[in-house]
């Protein structure tokens, strides 16, 4: 009997309790718009500076036949949160920031704290922090806009140059939002972005240099720099390296499909510091002006390994020079020595002093399929 009246018990306690949950604030889909990028302008107006243009998915009956149709609100605001609400208030739905991919910074608020201008993103429970982050060149509001030729009914092109599970190349590198923050506010590693512009006349979007984020300042790289960096950082694997006379024609192109990086910071007693490189590639012969014997890829690889050498201590060095560490030596440094002051200060110190040694070779394997 007092088993059956402590069940009888437990049961009016658990009824209660459930009595007193509240629902979920459940929205129905079509009641709700879906924010699939941000874009973040400059609006020329001193009392509002910012102009938000946000890019919402308008749902369709049949994609395959209509496509994915967008729909586009944007307004100026003092700060980014005003001009949303802003926005919120002409649209008829609930705007839902959950599918938010993609967001767009024009480059001419860099002269503002970049820190300052994307803080609401971060700060928002309900934009994901895996979104992509990224710098246009003019006006962020005209990549949100443009539809270039190549898009099908159903996939969006930044996301596809973004998300390496369809373009891959060398020259793109993708930031999430979560590690842009990371490295801006970690001392010893400067963030970098990609630039995203639009060629007009082909409607297309070109995404193929860089931007370094220094502490107060920002260094370009052109096409060029942004494979060697993506290179160094680890960010593709697969690449494609020419190789050309002195005369500058084409001699011979490398496909390298293995790689491997590892660097190493000797330094002692604060004296001047050599940073150690070693790089290994390996690759096929993909591409030759001329007729090639397999006897000559051991000559080959050889002077390959000398253009690549040569073209990364020329990116270390104008790195160097601009004051900015994208590699990260100084996170390596702080994390490889003892911490018995300020580290960072102390590598700042050292950093313009450094030396690069590259310990480089480049095997290729074969001629590809051609015997």
């Amino acid at each position: 009997m007092n088993k059956q009246f402590k069940f009888v018990r437990f049961l009016f306690i658990l009824f209660m309790s459930i009595s007193f949950l509240s629902g979920c604030a459940f929205r129905d889909i079509d009641k709700r718009a879906f924010v699939s990028a941000i874009a973040v302008d400059d609006s020329g107006d001193t009392k509002k500076p910012y102009q938000i243009t946000i890019k919402v998915v308008v749902p369709s009956g049949n994609i395959k036949q209509e496509g994915v149709k967008y729909a586009f609100f944007s307004e100026k605001g003092v700060s980014i949160s005003e001009a949303l609400a802003l926005i919120r208030a002409t649209i008829d739905k609930d705007m839902d920031f959950s599918h938010t991919k993609v967001i767009i910074v024009s480059k001419n608020l860099l002269d503002r704290n970049l820190g300052n201008v994307t803080d609401f993103f971060h700060r928002r429970r309900d934009i994901q922090l895996v979104s992509w982050i990224g710098i246009a060149e003019k006006r962020a509001k005209d990549i949100l806009k443009m539809e270039p030729k190549s898009q099908s009914s159903v996939t969006v092109p930044l996301f596809n140059f973004f998300s390496r599970t369809s373009v891959q190349s060398p020259y793109i590198t993708p930031k999430y939002l979560f590690d842009f923050r990371r490295q801006q506010i970690e001392t010893g590693i400067d963030p970098v972005l990609p630039i995203i512009k639009i060629d007009k006349k082909e409607k297309r979007f070109v995404v193929h240099r860089a931007l370094v984020i220094g502490d107060g300042k920002f260094v370009e790289l052109n096409p060029q720099q942004t494979m060697v960096y993506n290179i160094l950082r680890g960010n593709i694997e697969r690449f494609n390296a020419q190789i050309k006379e002195k005369n500058g024609k084409f001699k011979y192109g490398v496909f390298i499909h293995s790689t491997s990086i590892s660097y190493k910071i000797n330094s002692e007693n604060n004296q001047r510091p050599i940073i150690k490189y070693k790089i290994r590639h390996q690759g096929i012969l993909e591409e030759a002006s001329k007729y090639t014997e397999s006897d000559l890829l051991e000559e080959y690889g050889k002077e390959s390994s000398k253009v690549a050498k040569k073209l990364i201590l020329e990116l270390l060095t104008y790195l160097q020079k601009q004051n900015v560490d994208p590699l990260g030596f100084g996170l390596r440094y702080k994390a490889t020595h003892l911490h018995t002051g300020d580290m960072y200060k102390e590598w700042r110190n050292l950093y313009p002093q450094a030396k690069f040694t590259i310990d480089m070779d480049v095997n290729i394997k074969s001629t590809g399929t051609m015997e």
